[in-house]
């Protein structure tokens, strides 16, 4: 199929081919689901720990004896219902990784940008640098394509990492900056607007029919 590639006046300049492998592919509202949540998942560190009554200090002998105080029996002050005891069935470190198939997550990219595309939110184009790293100069550029995002935010992608580009938008709240190689479910099917560069698109098609060729 063949998209308009636009400057960045917001006038379209030309037509480019992309692939329908790609960006044709039908809507799977379960499989970007899946591939959301597994991302979400293995962002938890799983860090969280807490005590057993084992691992607390203190508690080494009974506080009292048995029988004959009027008080209710106990073995350690390290007991869970005491203050300072262990805690009974808490959390422990844990690994949450949870593996999505390769095929199952590239359908899933596949399948949202094929959807953001046929909605208007995915715009391609045209490449640009610039020469210091200046956020005014970004947003005066980048101004047109800024003006589409009515609320949450965009999606800028990039061929590379460009320091400039980076460092000049970084602070812009409605914008977030990735490279083709490093996308994410989450970020593109929150985004209202994926803007990608003539370059990034290419790269993008390219790393994918590539893969799938191997």
């Amino acid at each position: 199929m063949k998209v308009d590639v636009f400057r960045l006046d917001g006038i379209a300049s030309k037509k480019i081919e992309i692939s329908d492998e790609i960006f044709g592919v039908e809507y799977n509202p379960d499989l970007v689901y899946r591939a959301i949540v597994a991302e979400l998942t293995n962002r938890r560190q799983g860090t969280v720990s807490t005590k057993t009554r084992g691992e607390v200090s203190g508690g080494g002998r009974k506080p009292w004896r048995q029988k004959g105080t009027g008080r209710a029996r106990h073995g350690s002050i390290r007991s869970p219902i005491w203050v300072g005891g262990g805690i009974a069935h808490g959390p422990k470190p844990r690994e949450f990784e949870f593996d999505l198939p390769k095929k199952m997550k590239r359908k899933a990219y596949f399948s949202l940008l094929s959807e953001k595309l046929r909605k208007g939110d995915l715009i391609v184009i045209e490449d640009f640098s610039l020469p210091t790293i200046k956020t005014k100069e970004f947003v005066k550029k980048f101004s047109n394509f800024l003006n589409k995002i009515e609320f949450g935010y965009g999606v800028l992608v990039l061929p590379e990492n460009d320091k400039n580009i980076i460092l000049s938008a970084r602070n812009l709240p409605n914008l977030l900056l990735l490279t083709y190689n490093n996308l994410n479910v989450h970020d593109l099917f929150y985004s209202t607007k994926i803007f990608f560069t003539e370059s990034a698109i290419k790269n993008y098609e390219e790393m994918y029919l590539l893969a799938a060729k191997a």
